[in-house]
This record gives C-alpha cells, sequence and structure tokens, in this order.
C-alpha cells in the first residue's frame, strides 16, 4: 500500500497510508448509488405528484418541469460531494463506510477553498448527467450557466 510522509515543523515524519483503488471505486460507487435513489425519488414520487396533481396548461407543465428538474434534481446531485464533504469532514457516504477521507498534503482535513477547487477540478465526472438530460436543451442550458457561475 503506498504511504504519503509528512514532515511536520518538529522533524517528526507522519505517514498516512492512500487509500487503494478498489476502496475508491467502492466510495464511489455507494455515493452514484446515493445519488440514484435520490434522483429516482425525486423524479418519481415527488416531480410527478406535483405535476400530475394540477391542471396546468401544456406550456406552464412544460417550463414548471423544467423547472424542478433542475432545482430538485440536476443541481442537488451535481452539489453533493461538496456538501457532503464540507459538512462531513471530508467524507461523503460512500467514503465514511470505507473509512477514508479527504485530507490536504499536510495531513489534516481540508479547507472549504481546497474541497471548492477539488469540487470544480471534478466537474468531468458529471459528465453522465449532462448526457442524461441532453435530450432537453432548456435544461443542458441551465446545468451549462450554472456550472459557468
Amino acid at each position: 500500500m503506498p504511504l504519503f510522509t509528512v514532515t511536520t515543523p518538529f522533524n517528526i515524519d507522519l505517514e498516512f497510508s492512500l487509500a487503494a483503488f478498489h476502496k475508491r471505486m467502492f466510495a464511489w460507487l455507494i455515493d452514484l448509488l446515493v445519488v440514484f435513489i435520490y434522483s429516482y425519488v425525486m423524479l418519481f414520487f415527488i416531480y410527478d405528484n406535483v405535476i400530475d396533481g394540477f391542471h396546468w396548461r401544456q406550456q406552464t407543465e412544460d417550463k414548471l418541469s423544467t423547472l424542478l428538474s433542475l432545482f430538485t434534481v440536476s443541481i442537488p446531485v451535481m452539489l453533493y460531494h461538496l456538501i457532503c464533504e464540507i459538512f462531513m469532514n471530508g467524507r461523503s457516504p460512500g467514503k465514511w463506510f470505507l473509512g477514508i477521507k479527504v485530507m490536504n498534503r499536510e495531513g489534516a482535513s481540508a479547507t472549504l477553498s481546497q474541497l471548492l477547487l477539488r469540487w470544480i477540478l471534478c466537474i468531468p465526472n458529471y459528465f453522465l448527467i449532462i448526457i442524461t438530460w441532453a435530450y432537453n436543451p432548456s435544461v443542458l442550458l441551465g446545468i451549462v450557466m450554472i456550472l459557468g457561475i
């Protein structure tokens, strides 16, 4: 197992073992499962009940459908890792389950700016989400606008 060595100001070397690939992969799969369950519940229980519960005009229903899918599914899914790592001290549910966490080079918990930078650089991981919503250009445009912000 690869080790990461940190030298403290007192000339003491601390060694941390890096998480193995399989642990990272299983943590990612657990997080993906959490995201899919959340998306499924929001789309097929909450979302359908709001749309079908009232008699909307077709144009209003299309706009409401786009807004609901953007604000109840797309944005929370894209912010999932950032929010989890901020509030769970560098862990997401998958990382917590497998006992790994995000740390900085000094061996301490990552700061907010480090977590934010990590999240921005991991945006290509959301490629599948963008492909999922690509059939509706207005949703794709909203996602691109939010990513641009």
